[in-house]
């Protein structure tokens, strides 16, 4: 028999040999060893104290199931059950496995140092090794019966270039994304299947956005969350961050917490009994734990997964430690986001998904005004009809701004009867010169005092243009001196004309971040941002003033969005338009505001090292 045919016989009987009547978890704790180096307790592999993973690994083994999708919080054992998975079906299955990370270099790193030593301390696994070295290298592994390639998600080629029958996806929210001539790294990877009539995917990620890739196909699942009895009364529940609670007195003469006495008070309390449970009760609710799934409309086959860290048994999730690194989060807006995400492995939810707090912040109309108060007005200059955007906006000395008018018109002179009607002081009004910018310049010289210097070219105090840069700048503010007007020639212009007029230069990045804070958590933020009762403004003609809805629409054009380097596999919160070219001129009049707040040094978000342009009379 030559080797084709010895291949062919091999094939056929892999075709009809029986599994092992050993689940997956068994096999894997009377087979598998975990190393030094993989983790502080070496030693045989065990999930007693995960017992939420023994239906997820049997899923492996389970051919009904053709997709699992994994929405796991930190130090809840994802990476253990993956390579549990997939060193199962190397002995077991004969497909080739396609093990996709956000990079190259992640998955080499993640080879060498976790999945590698797994197989090469496991005594059990040694009969599966290849003899020649070349053949077990950190991205490509030919076993007895089948292969395992590790790929990088910014490498579309190593992606489609090879048929699979396991496809694990890790991290998938930091996978590349689609582009106008490839699709998403996640869509390829997920071609490759197609191959094979037992073919199974599985995906695995913390969540960043509502949008982003592994939340989609948990919805898509059958949405399954754990359940575990509440020691006292038996009722079954979902373990949910809102019933975690700690002492509310633990707090110094200044407010702050005192974080040993948090994490030492923290309880869980029973939505049923409101018992308050410790942390030996949650090991004793998780031996009796069950998978139930939530949504009845999934495809058969298609199982998704969702656990927070409160059920990881590690000490570093206990329910004190968990309510010491929430408060500590607090401090900053990202660090909420990413106390939500990597901890409670929820989306990230949009700002247009908070409605509720829109309407805890719009002022009833009869509000007294604002203590120590002044009207900022700032303008948006299109190309075409409307012609001016504009938002006026009442700005107290403590950061704290009320929305006073909003609206469109087609002409300067409707511009100059806002400013009059709504009581704003020229040196309070901006307008963007992205467009039109030689009209825009001349319009603020007409509309300005000359300052005479020493010196020096008298300089132009009163309306103000503004012009963003680019994103990535550090910066956020900073004054330039633009030779005014640029529509003459510096040569034909006399000196005793020449006037410079200041020229405000921001990020819109971090403006939006700013904004964004004092909209969604007004009290890390420092400022309480609020609106009027609409349509909110004086009643003028050529003046048409918008509604309720065309504001909140305005200013939801833009989302925070998780983007990957394709490079390093790094994933970034950016700015990015919901809708290509959706209207979002409103929501420029409005970081202009907030770029007004900070010149006038009415919002103290400065950095350190930018001085304010302008100064308050």
């Amino acid at each position: 028999m030559n080797a084709e045919q010895q291949e062919i016989l091999e094939y056929r009987r892999n075709l009809y040999r029986p599994e092992p009547d050993l689940g997956v978890t068994d096999w894997a704790e009377a087979n598998l060893v975990l190393t030094e180096r993989q983790t502080e307790s070496p030693g045989p592999l065990s999930f007693a104290a995960r017992p939420y993973a023994r239906e997820i690994l049997d899923g492996f083994k389970d051919r009904s199931i053709d997709e699992m999708t994994l929405v796991f919080g930190s130090q809840s054992g994802k990476s253990n059950i993956l390579m549990t998975g997939a060193a199962w079906t190397v002995v077991h299955a004969a497909m080739p496995i396609l093990w996709v990370m956000p990079s190259e270099n992640l998955g080499r790193s993640f080879s060498k140092g976790r999945w590698r030593p797994l197989l090469l301390g496991s005594p059990g696994f040694q009969c599966e090794l290849p003899t020649r070295k070349q053949d077990f290298t950190n991205l490509e592994q030919h076993f007895r019966r089948c292969t395992l390639n590790f790929v990088g998600s910014n490498s579309p080629s190593n992606i489609s270039s090879r048929p699979v029958g396991l496809l694990v996806a890790d991290e998938v929210d930091k996978f590349a994304a689609a582009s106008s001539r490839e699709a998403s790294a996640l869509e390829l990877a997920e071609q490759r299947v197609k191959g094979y009539s037992g073919a199974r995917i599985v995906r695995a990620s913390t969540p960043t956005t509502t949008e982003g890739e592994i939340w989609q196909r948990y919805l898509r699942g059958d949405q399954r969350r754990f359940f575990v009895p509440c020691p006292k009364c038996g009722t079954f529940q979902i373990l949910e961050w809102k019933r975690v609670l700690w002492d509310q007195a633990a707090k110094d003469e200044n407010g702050d917490w005192i974080m040993p006495r948090v994490r030492a008070s923290a309880r869980y309390q029973c939505q049923e009994c409101a018992s308050l449970l410790d942390d030996t009760a949650k090991f004793a609710m998780l031996r009796r734990g069950q998978w139930r799934a939530t949504n009845p409309n999934a495809l058969a086959g298609d199982r998704s997964y969702q656990l927070s860290s409160l059920y990881a048994p590690d000490r570093k999730c206990t329910f004190g430690a968990l309510a010491v690194k929430f408060l500590q989060a607090t401090n900053s807006l990202l660090g909420i986001q990413a106390f939500v995400n990597g901890d409670l492995a929820e989306p990230w939810i949009d700002q247009d998904l908070r409605r509720i707090e829109r309407v805890e912040l719009i002022s009833p109309p009869d509000a007294p005004p604002l203590p120590e108060s002044a009207a900022f007005m700032t303008v948006d200059v299109q190309a075409v009809s409307p012609m001016f955007w504009f938002v006026v906006r009442s700005w107290a000395k403590n950061g704290n701004s009320r929305l006073v008018a909003a609206g469109h018109c087609d002409g300067w002179e409707d511009i100059r009867r806002i400013q009059l009607a709504c009581e704003v002081e020229d040196h309070r009004v901006l307008v963007d010169s992205g467009f039109r910018g030689q009209e825009v310049y001349e319009r603020c010289m007409r509309h300005a005092k000359m300052v005479p210097r020493p010196g020096q070219y008298p300089l132009s105090v009163g309306w103000t243009p503004v012009k963003s840069r680019d994103a990535r700048m550090v910066w956020i503010l900073k004054e330039s001196r633009q030779p005014v007007p640029f529509f003459y020639s510096r040569a034909a212009l006399p000196p005793a004309m020449r006037v410079e007029l200041p020229l405000l230069e921001h990020n819109a990045g971090i403006l939006r971040d700013t904004l964004d804070r004092m909209r969604k958590d007004p009290e890390c933020a420092g400022a309480q941002w609020t609106v009027s009762s609409f349509p909110c403004g004086p009643d003028l003609v050529g003046v048409r003033l918008v509604n309720e809805d065309s504001y909140w629409e305005s200013l939801d054009t833009w989302t925070l969005k998780a983007v990957a380097s394709g490079r390093t596999g790094r994933v970034e919160m950016q700015w990015r338009p919901r809708v290509k070219k959706a209207p979002d001129h409103l929501l420029d009049c409005e970081l202009l505001q907030v770029l007004a707040a900070m010149a006038h040094k009415r919002l103290a978000s400065l950095p350190r090292n930018a001085a304010p342009a302008i100064e308050t009379p």
